[in-house]
């Protein structure tokens, strides 16, 4: 009565093969979620914000310190602010998707290929001077140059000419 036969001794470990089959896509699931695609929900309605977990609060819309994310929609209701949808479309693409490389005075193919996957936010954090250090891809003038029209078409984040503005209003 204790021995197992061999085709019970298969059975087992077939069961227990699917068994961790099952865990194991569960668990990759699980760490797909985690790093990809994984929004933070609005704390009304519940419905997925235009936000990664993992994204900085500061660099979002609708986020509200003790009170967590909302929606573009509920904030709206809540708060009575009015946004510009276009915007926020807009500085989640990337700098090719908006603008042409004749769109920048001075910009070459070579600095364009540099810079052209970047989204608005990212270029002027990568090549900000107060933020890194490290060498920058292209020169000073052409920086300024390109977000300047960044700046002009409300694509920055908080950028120096946003700070001038706000001081001068």
């Amino acid at each position: 009565m204790g021995n197992i036969t061999e085709t019970t001794h298969f059975e087992k470990l077939q069961k227990d093969s699917e068994q961790m089959k099952d865990t194991m896509q569960e668990d990759e699931k699980l760490v797909y979620e985690e790093q990809f695609g994984n929004k933070d929900k609005c704390n009304l309605c519940n419905d997925d914000s235009l936000y990664d977990k993992v994204e900085p609060i500061n660099e979002r819309i609708g986020y509200i310190e003790g009170s967590g994310q909302l929606c573009l929609d509920c904030y709206e209701k809540v708060y009575g602010h009015e946004w510009n949808r276009d915007r926020e479309q807009k500085i989640s693409r990337t700098l090719e998707d908006i603008y042409e490389m004749k769109d920048f005075w001075g910009v070459g193919e070579v600095k364009w290929n540099a810079i052209k996957h970047l989204t608005p936010v990212e270029f002027q954090k990568l090549h900000d001077t107060n933020v890194t250090k490290s060498p920058r891809l292209i020169g000073n003038h052409i920086y300024i140059g390109i977000l300047l029209e960044i700046h002009e078409d409300k694509l920055c984040s908080n950028c120096k000419w946003c700070k001038f503005d706000e001081k001068h209003k």
